[in-house]
């Protein structure tokens, strides 16, 4: 194996993960990236760390919520680059997973085995190559500000992020006499598509708007950007970090310190909050009980 750092940025081809990869590759690493559905977005984040950085860039199409497929991608991905020193787990499958009341069992399940499961076993295949090489490398899992702020209609996502912290704990003494740390990075209310890209999107006016009001309750008065993610990967996967292990650093610009807004808003903005609940009239699941 060479000099050169190796990274694998599951989720890596768009917003977050993109702006992750891109760090990455500021700093040096070759990094194998995932994507489930947006290829364009991947080769562009790929062409960008070639042309700009000139890093190489590995590009794999992976749907964690199938069999398999999370072991599969990252065996592939450390074969193309040679070796690994760096998992973040980043991917998710969009979806907050709804409230208790409107729980879909199918999408429960793809929600789980994409945001929970497809972590562990990216993390167990990483850490055991990491383990038998003797690589003293870094496991960063991608959470979220949800893990600590309670809302309505995201218990499955929240859950599942909330796991991932408490996991991060317990599997950093797993890997400690090995010299592999594990950390968290929650990240809070992240801009990652312009005003422009949500109208197109066909998202509601409305509703853009009300993501745009909603950086004026922030405390340091705006959102995050995927940069500010990438920074903080960056730090925990280096030297400079090299006595943390087991901890959840929170991106947030304040924001979970005096918690969500306390203001009633249609579902979708980021206004939505505990004030809110369905109609008898909207309840599709009633007529079976």
């Amino acid at each position: 194996m060479d000099e050169k750092k190796k990274a694998i940025v599951s989720g890596g081809g768009r917003g977050i993960g993109a702006g992750i990869s891109l760090k990455l590759a500021e700093e040096g690493y070759d990094v194998a990236i995932s994507y489930a559905n947006n290829s364009e977005s991947a080769e562009k984040t790929a062409s960008i760390m070639k042309e700009q950085y000139g890093r190489q860039c590995y590009i794999f199409q992976s749907f964690f919520e199938e069999e398999g497929a999370a072991e599969t991608f990252v065996h592939e991905a450390i074969k193309k680059l040679g070796g690994l020193d760096l998992l973040v787990n980043n991917a998710i499958r969009p979806g907050l997973g709804a409230s208790l009341l409107d729980i879909d069992t199918d999408e429960l399940d793809k929600l789980m085995r994409t945001d929970l499961r497809a972590t562990i076993l990216c993390s167990r295949e990483a850490a055991r190559y990491m383990a038998k090489y003797q690589i003293k490398g870094n496991i960063i899992m991608i959470s979220s500000m949800r893990a600590e702020r309670a809302m309505p209609n995201a218990g499955l996502y929240s859950g599942f992020k909330a796991g991932i912290n408490q996991m991060a704990k317990c599997f950093c003494l797993d890997l400690a006499p090995f010299g592999i740390r594990v950390n968290s990075i929650e990240p809070g209310a992240i801009a990652v598509r312009t005003k422009e890209e949500l109208l197109a999107s066909g998202m509601k006016k409305e509703l853009v708007e009300a993501k745009e009001k909603f950086s004026e309750r922030i405390p340091l008065g705006r959102k995050g950007s995927p940069a500010d993610i990438a920074e903080a990967v960056a730090f925990l996967a280096s030297d400079k970090a090299g006595y943390i292990t087991g901890s959840t650093l929170l991106v947030d610009g304040g924001l979970t310190i005096p918690g969500f807004p306390e203001r009633v808003g249609e579902p979708g903005t980021d206004a939505y909050s505990w004030g809110y609940i369905k109609k008898k009239s909207e309840w599709k699941w009633s007529d079976n009980y």
